[in-house]
């Protein structure tokens, strides 16, 4: 595997926080300085009712790759259900880890995105969730995307500690010490509670 220099996991406080949408920013600002960057969702759903654009066709448009290339066409499920649970609705059939994880990098990236599906704890598969994923891939730093407004703190504690927790007692080498950075999404800096949960 073609590994980027800096691989950088991206998964949220619960679905529908933006981490698709962060993680696009900040491709875009990366490329913008001149860095070569890539992002990798290795499954997708979705709901087809809805007119808006795949993650991985949002992902695209800011790396400049082709979005069948971040999310094969083969893992990305016209149902909105977690990527496992939709592929046994829609085939019958099970989605298992050893089909997503061979990610490949095109060579000499230096930042490559891995988005998740869900959250952290979310799984992605029959057998898996993103932090067994994120210990294959042997992840440099994980992103987690959280809300700004009231109630945050609590997702951000549990998500926090749920991970550390689960790469100890999944003996995980590789995650146990990995440095776990919170990014407060819609952020207002003129609101009390948004200001107060950052200084936090």
């Amino acid at each position: 595997m073609s590994r980027p220099t800096l691989y950088v996991a991206v998964t949220g406080t619960n679905t529908d926080v933006g981490k698709t949408y962060v993680a696009s920013q900040l491709l875009s600002f990366l490329k913008r300085e001149s860095l070569e960057v890539s992002a990798r969702k290795p499954a997708q759903s979705y709901d087809p009712d809805e007119i808006c654009r795949l993650d991985s066709e949002v992902l695209a448009a800011a790396t400049g790759e082709n979005s069948k290339e971040i999310c094969s066409p083969d893992y990305t499920y016209p149902l909105a259900l977690t990527p496992f649970m939709a592929k046994r609705e829609l085939t019958g059939t099970e989605l298992y880890m050893s089909e997503l994880s061979e990610i490949v990098f095109q060579p000499n990236i230096d930042i490559g995105i891995l988005e998740g599906a869900g959250g952290i704890l979310s799984p992605i598969c029959t057998d898996g969730d993103f932090i067994d994923l994120m210990e294959i891939q042997k992840i440099d730093l994980i992103l987690c995307v959280a809300d700004s407004t009231l109630g945050s703190l609590n997702s951000i504690l549990t998500n926090y500690f749920g991970f550390r927790y689960q790469a100890e007692q999944r003996n995980y080498p590789h995650l146990i010490n990995v440095e776990f950075v919170i990014y407060l999404n819609r952020f207002d800096d003129n609101s009390g509670v948004d200001m107060l949960n950052f200084e936090w």
